[in-house]
């Protein structure tokens, strides 16, 4: 989803019978009149059985939506807010079998960006962030940029802020807590610094201008969010454990879940 001028934009697949689906729905709703503005059917590459988006954005000057499938059959789709019709899609994307944790990160100005962590098994000296844009008139390849040697945990999900070529980094550390970092897209630290608490870290959400929330737990019995920003944090307990979840486009608010109980089947 993703929300401009106070109107809500949603876009999802839908499925026959027999869970094929080769249709996604897109909806304009206005927030304020809670009524539903336009709704369009658009013919994509058919698949079967569960699918994930990788993210629907819409474009600065609301005139543009952008929704993205990362994974084969790929799909960039690029719309027009007024009355959803197809401005460009692509189904080839320019990723290789070593992009792993793909991400879609919406809109810089006229070009869209997409990132990963990119890593080849048994070198190391070769992992690295992935970041690349493509214009959006013609989803042609505009930069291609590898920041060797900076990658993401892989069970957390990538936090980059396009608009300022920043990326947060959560790495790995097997010794004990770790540190959000922040690093500029060509791998160079920033100086900013965010150290752990002694709990898990479950995602972070960059707000620019070296300002991150992140988000702790542990297990399901206590939590933190921490707000930080040039070197000063803020602390708040939660009787839970605390999730990153969704993005947004104002900087003023993130989106959070709280667990109180464990992600598991139930016993036998």
């Amino acid at each position: 989803m993703a929300v401009r001028g106070g109107v809500l934009y949603a876009a999802y697949r839908s499925f026959d019978p027999l869970r094929f689906s080769n249709k996604l729905e897109v909806v304009a709703y206005d927030l304020n009149a809670h009524k539903e503005l336009q709704h369009a059917t658009i013919s994509v590459p058919k698949v079967h059985g569960a699918r994930a988006s990788e993210g629907l954005f819409v474009s600065e000057d609301g005139q543009t939506l952008a929704y993205a499938e990362l994974h084969e059959p790929a799909l960039i789709l690029v719309l027009a807010t007024k009355n959803f019709g197809e401005i460009r899609r692509s189904t080839v994307l320019p990723f290789t079998s070593q992009d792993h944790q793909r991400m879609f990160a919406g809109f810089d100005g006229d070009l869209l960006c997409l990132g990963s962590n990119y890593y080849q098994y048994g070198k190391p000296e070769a992992s690295g962030l992935h970041f690349i844009r493509l214009d959006v008139s013609e989803l042609k390849l505009k930069s291609d940029i590898k920041a060797s040697g900076v990658w993401q945990e892989t069970s957390s999900a990538i936090v980059w802020l396009p608009r300022e070529k920043k990326t947060w980094v959560d790495p790995p550390n097997r010794a004990g807590p770790g540190a959000w970092t922040e690093y500029t897209e060509a791998g160079e630290k920033t100086g900013q610094m965010l150290k752990q608490q002694n709990s898990l870290s479950n995602g972070a959400v960059a707000l620019g201008d070296g300002k991150l929330t992140a988000f702790f737990g542990n297990m399901i019995s206590k939590g933190s969010v921490v707000s930080y920003s040039a070197h000063h944090e803020e602390e708040l307990e939660l009787p839970c454990a605390a999730h990153q979840y969704g993005h947004s486009g104002d900087p003023a608010y993130v989106g959070g879940i709280c667990t109180t109980e464990k992600d598991v089947l139930p016993e036998a």
